[in-house]
């Protein structure tokens, strides 16, 4: 009958001059957009600009960074080499919101890093800036394509606590699913024959404060990882004996605070509501102090053991009993006959 599961005001100009400045205004307008043009970079310039620095476009095209941009299957590797000390790198995809930071004030003046691609086809956007030429930043715009689809990789705890489900699914192929425990060591598995797409992994959870990671790695080599902390709790053990003076002893034990039992005798219900006689303001004293009922508790005073005793006339008695803890439970039930004296 023992069970244990694991579970983001000056004069005015003359209209002459008027003239003139207008007339020069639209030629640099003209000469902004020729150089915007200019190659795969833009250079924007900020209209207040600092007397420090870098202060002219024809300036800065001269200290232009070399952005490399190179895709494999979902991820793209970014190389940048500059001629300056690089303040920040930013990116965005065409389908961002917002831009994504690669790199902030670092005082290197080379990057090399990845980024995912997302799936279909999108226009990344991404953006270097000097420490010395703010007002400057050197735009590359480039489109690329991704057919892969992401790991979809799920935990969730299931049985009470006891156990967690692992879901891996990928339509490329399922190359394996690791996890483990804390520290403890990994565990590998390679998918069966029917799993190379959808793969579902059940573990049991140490009792108390645990971490779980997993690390799921498709055909492709691309990798989807997650790690959850749970609390790990064990179902109680509940016993009962039947002596042959008639007394029936009922036995509960738990590694959590047992909240309260509830046991039918023979068609007629009782109920040992733990919980609701401390909230009512009795102690746990008081209650080792009712007949027939022995308590065990912690330092804390949490109740981790209960003895009750009850006086049946029966000679058969069918017995179910209900144990229930801060996280879990455990039903039992059967048949007791009362053994020869």
């Amino acid at each position: 009958m023992n069970q244990i599961l694991s579970f983001e005001e000056k004069g005015r100009l003359s209209s002459h001059m008027k003239k003139t400045v207008k007339t020069f205004s639209l030629l640099m307008i003209a000469f902004g957009i020729i150089i915007t043009a200019e190659g795969g970079y833009s250079i924007a310039k900020n209209k207040k600009t600092k007397a420090e620095g870098i202060t002219t476009i024809e300036e800065a095209e001269k200290i232009k960074p070399e952005i490399s941009l190179e895709q494999n299957n979902s991820k793209l590797e970014v190389k940048i080499d500059g001629k300056e000390e690089i303040s920040n790198i930013t990116y965005r995809w065409s389908n961002d919101a917002d831009e994504k930071e690669l790199l902030a004030a670092s005082g290197r003046k080379s990057y090399t890093g990845e980024i995912d691609v997302p799936n279909g086809t999108n226009e990344l956007s991404i953006k270097v800036v000097y420490a010395n030429a703010k007002n400057f930043p050197f735009e590359q715009k480039q489109t690329f394509t991704s057919n892969s689809t992401k790991i979809k990789l799920a935990v969730v705890q299931i049985d009470q606590n006891m156990k967690m489900k692992i879901t891996v699914e990928d339509q490329t192929g399922i190359d394996n699913v690791a996890f483990r425990w804390n520290n403890d060591l990994e565990t590998i598995k390679k998918p069966e024959v029917g799993e190379e797409k959808e793969m579902e992994l059940i573990t049991d959870i140490p009792f108390g404060e645990n971490t779980l990671h997993v690390t799921a790695i498709n055909k492709f080599g691309e990798k989807s990882e997650k790690s959850q902390q749970v609390k790990g709790t064990a179902k109680p053990e509940v016993n009962a004996t039947l002596y042959a003076d008639g007394k029936l002893v009922l036995f509960v034990t738990a590694r959590d605070n047992i909240k309260n039992i509830e046991f039918t005798l023979n068609g007629e219900e009782f109920t040992l509501n733990f919980e609701e006689y401390l909230e009512q303001g009795y102690t746990v004293e008081d209650l080792k102090a009712v007949p027939g009922l022995t308590l065990e508790t912690n330092e804390v005073g949490k109740i981790l053991g209960v003895t009750y005793e009850y006086q049946t006339t029966e000679e058969t008695n069918e017995l179910e009993i209900t144990a229930m803890t801060e996280y879990t439970s455990q039903t039992v039930g059967g048949t007791l006959k009362r053994p020869a004296e």
